[in-house]
């Protein structure tokens, strides 16, 4: 399973769910940071990754953490409430 995170969005929003994942899952998750998600309206508001290619926005860096979770299967690793997901196709580039 991988998710994918936006290097602006980490930038402006903080990288505290990345942490939270890279605590809680790092072993079941493959984490990345990449240049761009391609989600631009949300990047600078919102906490946004790419689980498995769906698009996953939040309002705060524990819902965000709490719905890759509760997509992954892992829901037992985080009780938070879960954010809005939308469905979305997968373009980026690689980060170095």
């Amino acid at each position: 399973m991988e998710v994918l995170f936006c290097r602006e969005n980490l930038a402006t929003m903080g990288r505290y769910a990345l942490e939270q994942l890279t605590k809680k899952a790092s072993s079941q998750l493959r984490l990345q940071e990449v240049k761009c998600i391609v989600a631009c309206s949300d990047c600078a508001t919102k906490h946004i990754a790419r689980f498995n290619g769906k698009l996953v926005v939040a309002a705060t860096a524990d819902e965000l953490v709490a719905t890759i979770l509760r997509l992954a299967g892992l829901s037992e690793l985080d009780s938070s409430r879960p954010a809005d997901t939308e469905l979305g196709t997968c373009h980026y580039e690689k980060g170095n």
